[in-house]
């Protein structure tokens, strides 16, 4: 009887011991893995071909080579990216899942009624990637050769002249520059440049801030005239364009930036990780000089500085949104 249960114990005491010996070797991988190991995606909310598409594949090509793990953009359109912003905010914060958006995720908080997420709260910056500055452009019909001369022009014909808007940021740098300026222009609302130019080449508009690198192949060919550009400084592919507070409007900047998040919550290494690596991608002569030809400064940042410049680009173009009686619109 008593070697009987002996024999029982044993047994049990080598079942116990096998349980613990497969849970150990199941786990240790996933306790030992080391990120990255699998592909990562960033989720952009603009079409393929685009500024912010482009910045995307030119830094998860450097990525890739540094992480040793596939970087595969995803594009999803809608709402002027905020769709994107939404799935990107609502996946798993592991690090495989990023967002690259820009100027448009601080504007959209103010003008559209119903975004659906809190970039502040369900955002892990990681870091700022580069900005560029915005190109001012009038019909050539339009007898203003400069900035101070077309806010003259415009100021003796309120309400008469049109200027197209192709984006949410572009339409907030409009609308500041005419508040500073004092002028009063009718709106008209595209869907990107490449549906506003033509509009702006017909004489249908008079007026138009863009990216720098849709318009400036039309100003080299006498179509359009450059009368700015929107940075605080001139622009390094355009630095015979005053900025436009060099030309009429002191204390005006506007420029269209773009960053790299996480999902909030992602754990604090991995986005260490992710902007020392995206801070060589940046420093990577090749990357540079890729993104320049886009307009693109790189201006690299930390977690910290990133999440604090969101929250004040946040309150500038929201108060820009209110005090220019823009309508919020549902996405």
């Amino acid at each position: 009887m008593e070697s009987g249960t002996v024999t029982a114990s044993r047994i049990a005491v080598g079942l116990a011991a096998l349980l613990v010996l497969t849970f150990a070797s199941t786990s240790q991988p996933a306790a030992q893995e080391v990120y990255p190991a699998r592909p990562i995606k960033i989720m952009v909310g603009y079409a393929p071909g685009g500024a912010a598409d482009i910045l995307a594949r030119t830094l998860a090509q450097s990525l890739e080579s540094r992480l040793g793990q596939p970087v595969i953009v995803e594009n999803r359109p809608g709402a002027d990216g905020s769709l994107a912003d939404r799935m990107a905010a609502r996946s798993a914060p592991d690090g495989y899942t990023l967002l690259l958006q820009g100027t448009a995720i601080a504007i959209n908080v103010t003008l559209l009624s119903n975004i659906g997420f809190d970039p502040v709260k369900e955002l892990a910056p990681i870091t700022l990637i580069g900005d560029t500055a915005y190109l001012v452009a009038s019909n050539s019909s339009v007898p203003a050769k400069t900035l101070g001369e077309f806010i003259q022009y415009a100021k003796v014909r309120k309400g008469e002249l049109n200027y197209a808007t192709p984006s949410s940021p572009a339409l907030l740098a409009a609308t500041l520059l005419n508040s500073m300026a004092g002028i009063e222009m009718t709106r008209v609302p595209f869907r990107g440049a490449g549906a506003a130019i033509p509009a702006l080449l017909s004489g249908d508009v008079q007026f138009m801030i863009s990216s720098i690198t849709s318009l400036l192949p039309l100003v080299s060919s006498d179509r359009i005239r450059s009368l700015a550009v929107t940075g605080k400084k001139r622009a390094l592919l355009a630095p015979d364009i005053p900025t436009v507070t060099e030309s009429a409007v002191p204390g005006y900047s506007a420029t269209t930036w773009y960053g790299l998040f996480a999902p909030a919550g992602a754990p604090r290494a991995i986005v260490e990780r992710l902007n020392a690596m995206t801070h060589q991608a940046l420093a990577q002569a090749t990357v540079k000089s890729k993104l320049l030809e886009q307009g693109f400064e790189t201006t690299p940042s930390t977690p910290e500085e990133f999440s604090a410049f969101l929250k004040t680009e946040i309150a500038k173009w929201g108060n820009e949104v209110r005090s220019s009686g823009l309508q919020a619109s549902s996405n």
